[in-house]
């Protein structure tokens, strides 16, 4: 344009001003690259941006060690409560059951078990022949602990025949409100972590898991600025904390009926819902038919003495009569305790037992055993046999006991 508009022919003017409008041109576009490098280089957009890209990877990481704290802190908390959860369903549930069964409110019905489990130990075929008596007379020798049994294997069995409803139902229970947390904090505006908390806490979870749970969250700080997916490893965690049990019944340590039993006392709403006392008569042996932890006197379907090892003084020959029938005999017992002889109405005043009286209920097994083992329960005790024995006592049999149990006890117990 300068060569047109001014009519410049010298050659060299114009080879100049073409050589100075090159180097300008040139120039220009060194400057444009510089610009576009500037603006487009990795490494001088990373520098540029240092201060920035620190603050935000510190972010990313803060945010990442804060959710595996509380990741961490949930599983471990999880991992050493889920087994007292599981047990404490499985005792309030069986508890409930339990406590609605005859045999542990009703003297007469608890008594058919356990003389059914007196002919389990006994083990007597129906040809005749001896059972294992002695055997029977060790396990009787402490009554209240042999009563203890028995209530205790009835109760383990109810736990036994439900252990797996009760852990499916634990194990969905609580994989379901592990994964309703996860939700609940995803979709969450804020705070996501204490909407997680929040609702594994209102979730119905047992005390000894819910009891342990972190009530806040403010050592873990917040992670609101982070992608909400990253919520899927803590529930992923949690989740495998719980074991897949196929077999849970491995679980129990077999006192699960102890911890029952003991709620049932403490949590019934009447006498009436106790189970029985597990008091054993000093003299014979027969447990207390009253309810447990009751205040006024023990009292007993006594049964014949000689099944606990009392004998006659001066002859040592084994006593067939029940503590009742010594009362109405006026017979005295010698008391070791105090090294005494004591009538059988002093029972109030020596034991806070009842005056004995006349049972209400039959006793034929104790009779039965007292004909049949007559003499293998004296050398048991080191005493004398004592032919022959009351008449009464020979007309109980083996089939016939068992037909009065089976009125209460099923069939398969």
């Amino acid at each position: 344009e300068t060569i047109d508009k001014n009519s410049i022919t010298i050659i060299d003017i114009v080879i100049g001003l073409h050589r100075g409008t090159y180097c300008y041109l040139t120039s220009k576009l060194i400057q444009l690259q510089q610009k576009w490098d500037d603006d487009h280089d990795p490494t001088k957009h990373i520098e540029k941006n240092r201060h920035r890209l620190w603050t935000f990877f510190s972010n990313i990481v803060l945010g990442i060690r804060n959710i595996k704290l509380f990741e961490l802190e949930l599983a471990n908390q999880l991992n050493n409560t889920w087994k007292e959860g599981f047990f404490e369903i499985l005792i309030q549930d069986r508890k409930t059951d339990v406590a609605k069964q005859q045999w542990i409110r009703n003297s007469d019905i608890l008594l058919d078990y356990i003389d059914n489990e007196k002919l389990k130990v006994l083990n007597e075929s129906e040809d005749g022949s001896l059972g294992n008596i002695k055997q029977l007379l060790m396990e009787l020798k402490s009554g209240s602990s042999f009563y203890e049994k028995c209530v205790n294997k009835l109760t383990q069995k109810e736990v036994n025949k439900s252990v797996d409803r009760i852990w499916n139902f634990f194990n969905e229970s609580l994989i379901h409100a592990i994964e309703e947390a996860g939700k609940q904090a995803k979709d969450s505006p804020k705070n996501c972590l204490d909407a997680f908390l929040k609702t594994l806490h209102e979730k119905n979870l047992p005390s000894s898991i819910k009891s342990r749970l972190p009530l806040t969250t403010n050592a873990y700080g917040s992670v609101d600025d982070q992608p909400r997916h990253i919520l899927d490893s803590v529930v992923d965690k949690l989740k495998s904390v719980v074991p897949n049990l196929t077999s849970p019944t491995l679980l129990l340590q077999g006192n699960e009926s102890t911890e029952i039993l003991k709620g049932i006392r403490e949590d019934a709403p009447n006498n009436e819902a106790k189970p029985r006392c597990n008091h054993a008569c000093r003299l014979c042996g027969a447990p207390c038919f009253k309810h447990a932890g009751h205040s006024d006197y023990h009292d007993f379907y006594h049964q014949p003495a000689g099944l606990m090892g009392s004998r006659w003084n001066g002859t040592n020959l084994i006593a067939h009569e029940t503590c009742h029938e010594h009362h109405t005999r006026k017979d005295q017992f010698f008391l070791h305790d105090d090294q005494k002889w004591h009538g059988y109405d002093e029972f109030p005043a020596l034991f806070n037992y009842s005056v004995p009286a006349y049972p209400s209920r039959g006793i034929h097994i104790s009779e039965y055993l007292m004909h049949k083992y007559h003499e293998e329960i004296a050398e048991f005790y080191g005493i004398k046999p004592n032919p022959p024995v009351p008449a009464a006592y020979c007309e109980h049999t083996l089939n016939s006991i068992k037909e009065d149990i089976r009125k209460n006890v099923p069939q398969e117990i």
